[in-house]
């Protein structure tokens, strides 16, 4: 009668020790993200907003005949170290924004003088957003790209 006893004791232990590890062995659910807007952070003074202002002030400044010299002579001094002119970088960004169907950006930044330039992105959701991301992260001014996650409250049934 003992041994009975010890062999059930011992099937109902097994029995709750290997059931234990199904409900420790769940699946993570996967994150969810929002299907048309990503994160993005661009290397310090080169977002895309910053690049346009600048654009702009140089095409101002070229009114006048010494500054156009002055803006060739840089130009020229850029082209001998293989960089892209602000010009040629805002086109490059242009052709991005048409690409992958970009329409606008929105600071995250409290401060003008913060740390880095971050942005929400905004896209038309005709592509898949990791897809975006994958070809927004290849720009040489962007420090990192990532989906715009949604978080939640932890609610329990």
């Amino acid at each position: 009668m003992r041994r009975l006893l010890f062999f059930i004791l011992f099937l109902v232990i097994s029995f709750f020790l290997f059931n234990l590890n199904q409900v420790v062995a769940q699946e993570v659910p996967k994150a969810e993200y929002s299907p048309d807007e990503f994160i993005v952070k661009y290397k310090p003074g080169q977002s895309a907003q910053r690049l346009k202002l600048f654009v702009s002030e140089r095409q101002k400044k070229a009114r006048n005949f010494v500054n156009r010299m002055l803006i060739f002579l840089g130009d020229v001094k850029t082209k001998l170290i293989n960089q892209k002119t602000p010009e040629e970088k805002w086109l490059r960004f242009e052709s991005v924004y048409k690409t992958l169907g970009i329409t606008g950006e929105t600071s995250l930044n409290v401060e003008t003088t913060s740390q880095g330039d971050q942005y929400v992105v905004k896209t038309d959701a005709r592509l898949d957003i990791l897809k975006v991301i994958a070809e927004y992260k290849k720009l040489p001014e962007v420090e990192y790209a990532e989906p715009n996650y949604i978080y939640g409250t932890f609610n329990l049934p």
